[in-house]
């Protein structure tokens, strides 16, 4: 990386423009950056650098939106409160397919959208503002229910698998979504009760969803298999220990990786842990992000909970 690291950081990692100004840096300078590849502008008078991020694919959108919602959040001193899709990258919910093209706000008067920013016009009472690394957003509850009610069927899944895991209860996003009742509101219901905590992923919960659209058998979730070598696994999905089925997302392989692996390394200890599963008797299967978006994981179960006996042919 060629760019000089004295450049000045906050506490979230961006480098302000007011504050490398100050320290003596250009606009020129951070120009020749950003088309150099070493900083992102994410808007809002702030930068990040671009090594700080996760690889690109999904994961990196993610930080860099919810980096653009701090910068957002705390740009000259803006008293803002972040909610919608902004609040939601800064608790940590996952979101498919989330519109990340704006900043989104909620303010008692007004409201409209323009620079990049939609302002939702809404009352707000203080239960349901909090502060999560220094900037208020919409508590956890609301902010699901709010992007829960502007997404689909799979979209308020996710969301609703992220709230749980996080700590918010079923009651509470219950009660929540019963006292704004709207269009489209029966699908939420719907998501909610199908909602589960132990969800790993984005890509876990889209699976799942498509399993219950699909109407068939539903498994559980992180199941434990006791190895040979000590050490336990958690398998995404299985059914009735006959069958297992695993999502293999973008970089699963990568996080896999220990000092000095490779990515062959790491399959093949993946392949280990998979005839150590499957010497236990169940069928393990995989799917990937593009059986999701082809829509053939319904069949591909299918198929299988037939083969080992679940389900009538």
């Amino acid at each position: 990386m060629g760019m000089d690291l004295t450049l000045p950081r906050d506490g979230y990692g961006l480098i302000r423009r007011d504050d490398a100004l100050a320290a003596g840096f250009t606009d020129d300078l951070l120009r020749a950056l950003v088309r150099s590849g070493d900083l992102h502008h994410l808007g809002y008078g702030a930068y990040c650098v671009v090594d700080d991020l996760p690889t690109p694919g999904p994961e990196r959108d993610d930080a860099l939106y919810r980096l653009r919602s701090l910068g957002a959040a705390t740009y000259r001193d803006a008293e803002v409160v972040l909610s919608y899709q902004s609040a939601a990258a800064v608790h940590g919910l996952p979101c498919l397919n989330a519109d990340q093209t704006l900043i989104h706000t909620t303010v008692a008067n007004g409201g409209g959208v323009r620079a990049q920013r939609h302002a939702h016009r809404g009352p707000l009472d203080d239960g349901q503002i909090v502060v999560v690394d220094g900037v208020r957003v919409t508590s956890l509850v609301r902010t699901a229910v709010e992007v829960s009610c502007s997404t689909d069927f799979v979209g308020a899944l996710t969301v609703f698998d992220g709230a749980l895991a996080r700590g918010a209860s079923r009651e509470e996003l219950a009660a929540e979504l019963h006292s704004r009742r709207r269009v489209g509101s029966t699908m939420v219901d719907r998501a909610l009760r199908h909602a589960d905590p132990l969800a790993g992923s984005v890509g876990e919960s889209w699976c799942r969803a498509q399993l219950i659209d699909g109407g068939l058998p539903l498994p559980r979730l992180q199941v434990r298999y006791a190895l040979p070598d000590r050490r336990d696994a958690f398998v995404d999905f299985d059914w009735d220990r006959r069958l297992v089925l695993e999502f293999d997302g973008f970089v699963k392989y990568g996080r896999l990786l220990r000092p000095g692996d490779t990515a062959g390394d790491a399959v093949l200890r993946e392949k280990v842990r998979q005839d150590r599963i499957e010497a236990q008797g169940p069928k393990l299967i995989r799917v990937i992000w593009r059986d999701l978006v082809s829509g053939r994981v319904p069949a591909l179960v299918r198929y299988w909970l037939r083969h080992v006996g679940l389900l009538a042919a």
